[in-house]
C-alpha cells in the first residue's frame, strides 16, 4: 500500500515541479478515494496463485479496429511473488522484483536482466512498459498483491459515482470515473488538457477481481473506446508448465542476452541490417498503391503508429503543422522520406479520417500484421533506415530530430 501512494506521490511531484502553471488547485483536487477503495477490497481477496486471460478490444468511431489478448499467471514461490505473461505467442516474460526473463519470439531472442536499478526506464526501453500499462490499467485488484513486484501498474482515476449492483445472481460494485491526461506544450510551456478518458469499471464483490472495464475518450472529433473483458479466472495451483517455457533448451536457435550483451532489436541500433521480411512485406497507401521497402534506395523514417497512440496523433499532427507552416516538413528537407505506418488497422476509411485531421495523406500507409515481424516495444515507434537498409536509428519519440540527424550523418561519414 505503501509504495503504491509513494509511486503515486511521485507522479503528482513530478508534474507539479514541471510547471509554475499547472494550478495547485488541479492537485489538491486529485483523490487516493479510488486506491483505499480498490485496496481494502484487494486485501479481503487472499490468494497463493491465480490464473486469468485478458482481451481488449479497441474501437474508433463505433467500429473495431484490433484487439490484444494476454494470458497472465500471478503466484508465490518460496514467499516470492511472480509473474507470467504471455501475448499471442508473440512474447513470454517472468518477473520477479530481482529478475526478469523475457523471450522475444519475434525476433528470436532470450533476454535475462537482473537488479536492474531504474526499472521504469528500462521497461520503456524493452518495450515491457507499454504492455504492463496495457495489461494492468483496468485491473485493480492485482494492485495489491502486484507491488511486490515493483513494476508501474495503476488504477488512478477519479470516481464520479460508486453503485452496488446484481448481475446474473452475483453482487458487484459498479464504478463510473474519469482520467485526465495531460501532455507538456514546449511553445508555452505549460500542461495542456488532452483528453479525458471516461471509464466504468465492474468489480465482483465476493472475488474483488474485476470482470469487465470500459473507457472511453474523444480526440480530434473522433471517438476511441476500449472494452477490457477478464475470463477464465482460476486459483487452482498452477502446474510447472508455465516454468518450462523459460527452459533455455527450448531455444537452441534463438540468440542469448543480458544488460552486457542488450538484445539489438529494442535496445540499440548497431547498424543492424533490417529483416528481409519486412522489406519485402506490401505497404499500402491510402490511395490504394502498394509499395516495398525493398525497392526504396532512399533514406526513410518508419513511422510506427496505432489508432489509440495519443502520441502517434501528435507527431502526425507536428508533421501536417510543419508542412502548413513552412511548406515542407522537416526530415523531408533533409533528404528523408516518412512513411507512418499504421500496423493494427487495413480500414482504409479510419486511416482516411486520420489523415484528413493531420494533413497526412501523402505519408500514412496501412500495413496490418507487419509487427510480427519487426519489433514495435511501444504503441508508437520510429526507425531510420538507410538506402541499404540498415537500421541507424530508432527510439519511442523523435522530439526535435536531432539525435535522428546525428544517426544520420555519423553513419554518412563512416560510409
Amino acid at each position: 500500500m505503501k509504495r503504491i501512494l509513494f509511486l503515486t506521490s511521485i507522479v503528482l511531484i513530478s508534474i507539479s515541479f514541471s510547471s509554475k502553471s499547472y494550478s495547485q488547485s488541479m492537485l489538491k483536487d486529485w483523490s487516493f478515494k479510488t486506491h483505499r477503495q480498490y485496496v481494502k477490497l484487494a486485501k479481503s481477496v487472499s490468494f497463493d496463485s491465480i490464473y486469468f486471460e485478458i482481451e481488449r478490444n479497441f474501437h474508433i468511431d463505433g467500429r473495431k479496429s484490433h484487439t490484444k489478448k494476454y494470458s497472465i499467471l500471478i503466484t508465490k514461490d518460496n514467499k516470492e511473488t511472480i509473474l507470467y505473461c504471455e501475448h499471442d505467442s508473440s512474447f513470454n516474460f517472468r518477473l520477479t522484483n530481482k529478475q526478469m526473463k523475457y523471450i522475444d519470439h519475434v525476433n528470436c531472442e532470450v533476454s535475462l536482466f537482473n537488479g536492474v536499478k531504474n526499472k521504469n526506464s528500462f521497461y520503456y526501453q524493452i518495450g515491457i512498459n507499454d504492455i504492463l500499462s496495457n495489461v494492468f490499467t483496468d485491473i485493480p485488484y492485482c494492485i495489491y498483491h502486484l507491488n511486490k513486484i515493483e513494476i508501474p501498474v495503476g488504477c488512478f482515476f477519479l470516481i464520479s459515482s460508486k453503485n452496488d449492483t446484481i448481475i446474473n445472481g452475483n453482487y458487484f460494485t459498479l464504478y463510473k470515473g474519469y482520467h485526465d491526461g495531460y501532455f507538456y506544450n514546449n511553445s508555452t510551456e505549460e500542461f495542456d488538457n488532452y483528453v479525458r478518458t471516461h471509464i466504468y469499471n465492474i468489480i465482483n464483490t465476493k472475488t474483488g477481481l474485476l470482470e469487465y472495464a470500459y473507457s472511453t475518450k474523444d480526440i480530434d472529433g473522433h471517438k476511441y473506446e476500449t472494452y477490457t473483458y477478464i475470463k477464465h479466472i482460476n486459483h487452482d495451483k498452477p502446474s510447472n508448465c508455465h516454468e518450462k517455457l523459460f527452459q533455455d533448451d527450448l531455444y537452441s536457435t534463438y540468440t542469448f542476452h543480458d544488460e552486457k550483451n542488450p538484445p539489438t532489436s529494442r535496445i540499440s541500433s548497431d547498424n543492424t541490417k533490417i529483416k528481409k521480411a519486412v522489406t519485402y512485406y506490401p505497404l499500402v497507401s491510402l490511395g490504394n498503391d502498394t509499395i516495398k521497402l525493398r525497392d526504396e534506395n532512399k533514406w526513410i523514417l518508419l513511422a510506427f503508429w496505432s489508432l489509440n497512440c495519443e502520441s502517434c496523433i501528435k507527431q502526425l499532427n507536428k508533421f501536417g503543422y510543419e508542412k502548413d507552416s513552412l511548406g515542407y516538413r522537416i526530415l523531408e528537407n533533409e533528404g528523408i522520406e516518412i512513411i507512418a505506418i499504421n500496423y493494427s488497422t487495413d480500414n482504409m476509411e479510419l486511416l482516411d479520417n486520420i489523415a484528413n485531421k493531420t494533413n497526412s495523406n501523402d505519408i500514412i500507409y496501412s500495413a496490418k500484421g507487419l509487427n510480427a515481424y519487426i519489433s514495435i516495444p511501444s504503441l508508437g515507434y520510429y526507425y531510420l533506415i538507410s538506402p541499404d537498409k540498415k537500421v541507424v536509428f530508432k527510439d519511442y519519440k523523435l522530439g526535435d530530430y536531432s539525435e535522428l540527424l546525428k544517426a544520420k550523418e555519423d553513419y554518412e561519414n563512416k560510409k
